[in-house]
């Protein structure tokens, strides 16, 4: 279970995410080993961190060598902290090659090509239950946000129209 909490109150979780930039990513992540989670129950992103001014919100990351090298130096980092996988996100796939191929825990990608260890996305964004723009690596699985207003317009229209509810979707009453 994973939820983007202050990180007081994440600590009873079997595993930690901590959205946080550069260097101190590292650092939090040794507290959290240290702090008595074990060491295969910290993990932390690289990459793009939508609420993090450090790294540039929510923008593609690790477009330069410099930035790739900085990349695969907080990745190793983490893992030297005990973190027991590194989510790369909205990275170039070649950048997440190198990282993956740096490191001897798991990555896993979102929005970071092929080359991870695994994959995921974002329930909502994938299933099509978000409004407004999905970013460029969330693939439209189903567009259930779409099916969910037009059941809900049926069900308004019949109501108002007295077709719902009819004989079929109530009881009788049986008086004996």
């Amino acid at each position: 279970m994973f939820i983007e909490e202050p990180f007081s109150k994440r600590m009873c979780l079997g595993a930690s995410r901590g959205p946080i930039g550069a260097r101190p990513l590292v650092s939090t992540a040794q507290t959290i080993v240290i702090g008595g989670i074990a060491a295969t129950a910290a993990w932390n992103d690289c990459g793009v961190k939508p609420r993090c001014p450090i790294t540039g919100g929510n923008k593609v990351q690790a477009r330069t060598h410099s930035a790739v090298d900085a990349l695969i130096a907080n990745a190793k980092g983490l893992e030297e902290a005990g973190a027991f996988a590194v989510v790369l996100e909205a990275v170039p796939l070649e950048a997440a090659k190198q990282v993956t191929q740096a490191i001897g825990i798991p990555t896993i990608g979102i929005g970071a090509g092929p080359h991870c260890d695994g994959q995921v996305l974002v329930s909502s964004e994938m299933l099509g239950l978000s409004a407004g723009p999905r970013p460029r690596y969330a693939k439209l699985y189903a567009d259930l946000r779409g099916q969910i207003i037009e059941a809900a317009r049926t069900f308004s229209r019949e109501v108002a129209t007295s077709q719902y509810p009819g004989a079929a979707h109530s009881y009788d009453w049986a008086i004996g």
